[in-house]
Order: C-alpha cells, then structure tokens, then sequence
C-alpha cells in the first residue's frame, strides 16, 4: 500500500527487540536480523530497536514517559534516535522535487508538472474523461464503464495537495501535509510492509464545480501529455488608436 500510494517510509522499527537479563546478557526472545532483512530488502534508511522493559508502560501511565525520567537510557536513547531519523528524513523530503497540478482559470487548463519533465496543460474535460474511480471502472472486472460525463463548461473548484498521494481540489479551502510513516515490525514479524521509491505526490484528486469528486494518480496524468493545450500565441494590433490582442493556437 505505502508502495503504490508513495507515502516515504523513514524508519524500520523493530519493538519488543530485545532485553537484558539480570545475569548481564542480552536476550533476543523474537530472534535477530529481521529489521536488517527489512531494512536492506526495501531500502529503509532507518533502524531503531525498543527493548522490553517492564517501566515503559508503567511510565506513561503515570504521566512521565522514561524518555523524560530517564532520557539516556535505553528506551530514551530509541526514541531520541527515531526523532532524529525522522527530522533528517522530513529535510530530505522537504527538499525533493515535487510533482504539481494547478488549474489556469484564464486559459482553462490544468497544467500538470512532474518531477523531471516539462509542464503540460490539459483540458479539464480530458481529465475527468480519464477517472479511474468505480464510478467509471468495474472494482469486480476492472473494465472501464466509461468515461465519467460532465455537465458542458464544469470547471475544477480549486487545487490543493493532500498528504503525499494526492492533489486535491475543493470549493473549500484546504491545507496539505506530508505524512511520513514508520515501518513497524512486530514481535512474531508476520507484517512486512514494502517502502516507496523516492517520495513524489501520487495524484490529483480533483472536486468538480458538480459536486464530483476524481482521484487522477500522477502515471494517468501522464498519458494525457499527448492531449496537451498548446501555449497560445498572442498577437496584438494597433489601427487608427484602437488596440486589439488576439490569441492565435494551433
């Protein structure tokens, strides 16, 4: 899922790891080596350990976690580890090209820029014909119903990021955040959860001046380069002290 949605994964973290016993020697009651599998196999950059520790839960249930009692040990020092693996990770991602959509009221398009690539601007018609939801593609089959018909002259209310898959457009106001999320593998290590490729936003997800709502992933966008608006040239002619600009395309 974090794979196909792009959502960065910055940190392998491998609970309930280990403990060290009264006699001095440290015991892996789960076994060894299955953050490291994880963490080579997918690329994480990040692996952080958390021993069993009977304080811990009674810790924060009394109100002052042993990351504030106790902040160089153990469970502090893993915690203190992971916050710094996670600030490092946000300034990379921060940093990364982005992809973007944004709609140009004035010529009507959406112009679509992926990391890497020339913009390109497409009609918003051409947009919502390509919708990938279950309103146009079978969930059972995975046969297109058709495209999804709007309204002659339906225009996008407006286009804002949505966490690290998608672009949202809404007729209200919208704030964007990239979440990054945290590879945790359990005790009996029965979860593996693939990493991204480096992050980029995943899609658009467009609400429609009509009330419908779209998902466009990025890779569909990208097929419509071909349905691209070509940049309109603009003329301007001066006769007898009257002015007039005409757009000339091809």
């Amino acid at each position: 899922m974090f794979a196909k949605l792009q959502v960065p994964c910055v940190a392998v973290v491998e609970n309930m790891a280990y403990f060290d016993g009264d006699d001095g020697k440290r015991y892996l009651p789960f076994g060894a080596g299955s953050g490291e599998r994880i963490q080579r196999d997918f690329g994480v950059p990040n692996l952080v350990r958390f021993p069993i520790m009977p304080d811990l839960s009674a810790a924060g249930d009394g109100g002052t976690p042993l990351v504030v009692s106790d902040p160089t040990g153990a469970v502090g020092s893993a915690f203190m580890e992971l916050g710094a693996a996670v600030v490092r990770e946000v300034a990379k991602n921060s940093a990364a090209a982005r992809n973007t959509v944004h709609y140009d009221e004035s010529r009507d398009v959406l112009v679509i820029k992926l990391a890497g690539r020339d913009a390109f601007a497409v009609r918003p018609s051409a947009v919502r014909a390509a919708d990938t939801s279950a309103a146009a593609i079978d969930e059972w089959t995975g046969e297109r119903l058709g495209p999804a018909a709007a309204p002659e002259g339906v225009r996008p209310a407006g286009v804002a990021p949505v966490g690290n898959y998608a672009v949202q457009a809404r007729a209200l106001n919208t704030s964007s955040s990239l979440p990054l999320t945290l590879m945790h593998v359990s005790p009996d290590r029965s979860r593996v959860v693939s990493p991204p490729p480096p992050p980029t936003l995943f899609g658009t997800k467009i609400a429609w001046e009509d009330g419908f709502n779209q998902v466009a992933p990025f890779e569909v966008l990208a097929d419509l380069e071909g349905d691209s608006v070509e940049e309109a040239a603009s003329v301007q002619l001066s006769l007898g002290g009257l002015q007039a600009t005409a757009e000339i395309s091809g």
